[in-house]
């Protein structure tokens, strides 16, 4: 019989606490980590490969490289609608620059001056330049990606619609399995339809990103 000593057996206990594990039927647990994160894109991947009929992806933070969930939806002929913000799309990645010396990097917070870093291109450009390639591409695919106005989003948890249910998300897919998160079944999702329904109907409320891409390119050349 092979003994297990204390410290391996805690090894093996926290080993086995950090594998992503069903709660039940309609709820998922994933502890961060690298299983996490690929159990957690084949689990949302599924759950939008199961509409027949309708497909909503409501994340104020999704951006470019989220659209992988939108690519792998099997099934073409279920419309793809996606709600971002422009709290998050209006941001700039930082960039780093070559790191100065401590003396220069003083000298320059003194004047004010921002060194360490530099900001690039808004994030809304990556996902309108992906999302007009990948309708080239896949023309027959009804995907529309929509924008919800506004310095702070009114949405603030991630869900997504799929036929006439509802997956709330525990974090944004930008980031899912990368830290502890869950995915949950609402029990009565149709508030929160008609609420996603509304947002979408309404194109003051939630513009199309086609119509705030070409209202930004409008107001740089009035300039």
């Amino acid at each position: 019989m092979t003994k297990v000593f204390p410290a391996t057996s805690n090894v093996r206990r926290s080993e086995r606490s950090l594998r992503p594990r069903p709660l039940h039927e309609n709820s998922f647990f994933f502890p961060r980590g690298q299983q996490s994160v690929e159990a957690a894109k084949a689990i949302v991947q599924e759950l939008l490969n199961r509409a027949r009929r309708r497909c909503m992806i409501l994340d104020p933070y999704f951006g470019w490289s989220d659209l992988e969930y939108a690519f792998r939806i099997s099934n073409l002929s279920v419309p793809v609608q996606i709600i971002s913000s422009w709290a998050h799309l209006s941001t700039r990645p930082r960039v780093e620059r070559p790191v100065l010396s401590k003396w220069r990097r003083i000298w320059n917070i003194i004047r004010g001056k921002e060194i360490d870093q530099e900001k690039g291109e808004p994030f809304l450009y990556p996902l309108y330049h992906s999302y007009i390639e990948h309708k080239k591409i896949y023309p027959s695919q009804q995907m529309e990606i929509r924008v919800l106005p506004g310095d702070r989003s009114p949405l603030h948890d991630r869900f997504i619609v799929v036929d006439d249910e509802v997956y709330l998300l525990g974090s944004s897919l930008n980031e899912f399995g990368n830290r502890t998160t869950t995915i949950s079944r609402v029990p009565v999702p149709e508030p929160m339809i008609e609420y996603a329904m509304n947002l979408w109907n309404n194109q003051d409320a939630c513009p199309s990103i086609e119509k705030l891409i070409a209202e930004r390119n409008k107001n740089i050349r009035t300039r």
